[in-house]
């Protein structure tokens, strides 16, 4: 590149090397276009300018400090520090340490650190640690550790130690530790160790140790231990350990243990041990 330029009267500029990033002035008005640069041997971008930093054409930018950054392409982004990022068009990103990021169309995050995640269309993310995440449309999602979640319509969620996850329409989320989980529409849940879950529609939902679930319409529920359950519509529900069980409509029960069941409508219970249970309608017992 002529080392002569006049960045002043340039709209955009295209670079190819780290040199010729580097001489770009920091006031520089224009857009920086990055074409070169690979997962192993990133372009890096240090300093924010008027306009986000652009990596196209397959090109690897890395992201530090302030810098504020955009992948299109199938270009790809390493965030780090408190840098800024956005994926566009099948790209991208990895973030760690503070980044924020953004994702729009088919792009691919995997986020750790305090990293915050917000994605939109197909984008499949993966956020570890403190990381906050938000997905719509048909997005994949795993967040690990303290995470916070929240998809809508098709997506599929995984979160672990003391997550919280919001998912609507047809999602699926599994959920470990201390979570607590709200899954809309056809969902499917299971949700672990200390976990508050509620799922509506014909969600299907597994929960053990001291969950509480409240399953709506034609949900599936299995819980132990101490959870606490409410069922209704055409539920089927098994609870074990101390459990309080709560079923509507015509749902089918089982409690072992100490539990306490309430069934209605035209429910059947199976109830084992101490339990105490009250019938009405036309429900049927089987089995103390």
């Amino acid at each position: 590149m002529d080392t002569n330029v006049d960045y002043k009267n340039l709209a955009e500029i295209t670079v190819n090397t780290q040199e010729e990033l580097d001489r770009i002035p920091l006031d520089f008005k224009g857009r920086i276009y990055v074409e070169f640069g690979t997962y192993d041997n990133p372009a890096i971008v240090e300093n924010e300018y008027s306009l986000r930093v652009v990596a196209r054409k397959g090109s690897c930018i890395e992201a530090r400090k302030d810098a504020y950054v955009e992948a299109e392409d199938k270009s790809m982004i390493i965030a780090r520090e408190e840098s800024n990022a956005v994926a566009n068009d099948n790209s991208s990103i990895e973030a760690r340490d503070n980044s924020k990021v953004y994702a729009y169309g088919t792009s691919r995050i995997v986020a750790w650190g305090r990293s915050r995640v917000f994605s939109e269309d197909d984008a499949i993310i993966e956020a570890r640690e403190h990381s906050t995440v938000k997905a719509w449309k048909r997005s994949i999602i795993a967040a690990y550790n303290r995470s916070t979640v929240i998809a809508y319509n098709k997506s599929s969620v995984v979160a672990w130690d003391k997550s919280k996850v919001h998912s609507e329409n047809r999602s699926s989320v599994e959920t470990h530790d201390q979570s607590k989980v709200t899954a809309l529409g056809y969902s499917k849940v299971e949700a672990y160790d200390e976990s508050t879950v509620q799922a509506h529609q014909q969600s299907d939902v597994v929960a053990y140790d001291n969950s509480v679930v409240v399953a709506k319409e034609s949900a599936i529920v299995n819980s132990y231990d101490n959870s606490i359950v409410v069922a209704w519509g055409h539920s089927s529900v098994e609870s074990e350990g101390k459990s309080s069980v709560t079923a509507h409509d015509n749902s089918s029960v089982v409690a072992r243990d100490n539990s306490d069941v309430t069934a209605m409508d035209d429910s059947t219970v199976e109830s084992y041990d101490n339990s105490t249970v009250e019938l009405r309608d036309n429900a049927q017992l089987v089995n103390v």
